[in-house]
């Protein structure tokens, strides 16, 4: 298994997908992204869809995009946050306010990781949802510049 080394390059495949919701009206655009070396160093799907049980009406309202999955391989450490600021500025450049995540409610050190990455705790839902602990960030579209391993091709 190659390491990545302090030079190394990661490749960020975006895919756009559209898919539809359950009320065929309404489009979904979703972002699959990978980000690619050999292995396969993280993965992330990023997209438009808030889901109703986590997220009230008027946030959903607000212009949003959103985190699902976000996975980073432990040899690439770091690399989170670069996906994280990539997200940031792809959904300014869509014209979106915020990124958004929900993260599972009894993970704290995760939520502390969001928080590093300057997302701000939103609320935790008091729920049988295991993913109930909300947060956001502005998107801004200096957040990203390419200038780390990670690479959009």
């Amino acid at each position: 298994m190659r390491q990545p080394g302090r030079r190394h390059v990661v490749r960020l495949v975006v895919e756009r997908v559209c898919d539809r919701l359950p009320d065929p009206a309404v489009g979904l655009t979703k972002y699959l992204t990978k980000a690619i070396t050999d292995p396969l160093a993280a993965t992330v799907a990023f997209d438009t869809y808030a889901d109703p049980h986590l997220w009230t009406p008027e946030e959903i309202d607000e212009p949003a995009m959103y985190l699902h999955r976000l996975i980073v391989r432990r040899p690439y450490a770091g690399l989170g946050t670069e996906i994280l600021d990539w997200a940031s500025a792809k959904a300014a450049t869509l014209g979106k306010a915020w990124v958004r995540i929900d993260v599972w409610t009894d993970n704290t050190p995760l939520h502390r990781y969001y928080q590093r990455n300057g997302f701000q705790h939103v609320r935790t839902l008091d729920s049988d949802y295991p993913s109930g602990a909300l947060f956001q960030r502005p998107a801004n579209t200096t957040d990203w510049d390419g200038s780390g391993r990670l690479k959009e091709v």
